[in-house]
C-alpha cells in the first residue's frame, strides 16, 4: 500500500467530516457533539483512522502532518461515543497520549496543535481526568509556542470564559 496514498486518503475524509459537523470543537456552551454530527464521527471516523494506521504503519517516514492526520482521525473515530463510554474504554488515555506526542515531537505544527487539544481534552473531560489548570495552562503554551492563531486564541477564550474568567475570555475574543 502506498502510504502517502494513504494518508492523503485519511486526511481527505477528515476533512469532510470537520466540514459537515464543524469539526469537534469546544464552544461557550460546551461542544457540537449533536447527534447529527455524531451520526458523522460514526458513519466516516473509524474509516478514516484505519487509513491513517495503514498510512503510518506502511511509512518509512513518519512526520508531525502524518502524527496529525492519525489523531484528527482518532478523535473523529472516538467522538460519537459518550465521555463516559471513551473513559471506560481507554479511549481518552489514547487521545491525551496522541496529543503528548506531538506537542513534546512537533512543538510547532500546525501551531502547536498537541497542546491545543490537549487544552480541550482537559477541559472537557470528566473528573477525575478533567482538569481546569491543565486546560488553560496548555492552552496558553499553544498560544506562547505555536503562535496567535485564530484557534490558539479562540481556546484560550472558550475555556477562561468556562472558568469564569470573563476579562481574559474578552481579551482573547477580541484578539481571536
Amino acid at each position: 500500500a502506498d502510504a502517502e496514498l494513504l494518508l492523503k486518503a485519511a486526511d481527505a475524509v477528515n476533512t469532510a467530516m470537520r466540514i459537515r459537523t464543524n469539526s469537534n470543537t469546544i464552544t461557550i456552551d460546551g461542544t457540537v457533539e449533536t447527534p447529527a454530527n455524531k451520526a458523522v464521527w460514526k458513519k466516516d471516523g473509524q474509516r478514516a483512522y484505519d487509513l491513517a494506521a495503514k498510512g503510518l504503519k506502511a511509512s518509512s517516514k513518519i512526520d508531525a502532518r502524518a502524527l496529525g492526520i492519525r489523531f484528527d482521525a482518532f478523535m473523529f473515530s472516538c467522538s460519537h461515543k459518550s465521555l463516559v463510554k471513551q473513559a471506560l474504554t481507554g479511549t481518552g488515555t489514547a487521545y491525551k497520549k496522541m496529543g503528548e506526542e506531538l506537542q513534546s515531537k512537533h512543538p510547532r505544527h500546525d501551531g502547536d496543535v498537541g497542546s491545543a487539544v490537549l487544552a480541550c481534552f482537559y477541559h472537557v473531560a470528566p473528573w477525575p481526568v478533567g482538569s481546569p489548570k491543565k486546560a488553560i495552562q496548555n492552552a496558553r503554551k499553544a498560544v506562547q509556542r505555536g503562535g496567535a492563531t485564530l484557534r490558539n486564541l479562540y481556546y484560550v477564550a472558550v475555556i477562561s470564559y468556562g472558568q469564569k474568567d470573563y476579562a481574559t475570555a474578552a481579551e482573547f475574543f477580541k484578539r481571536a
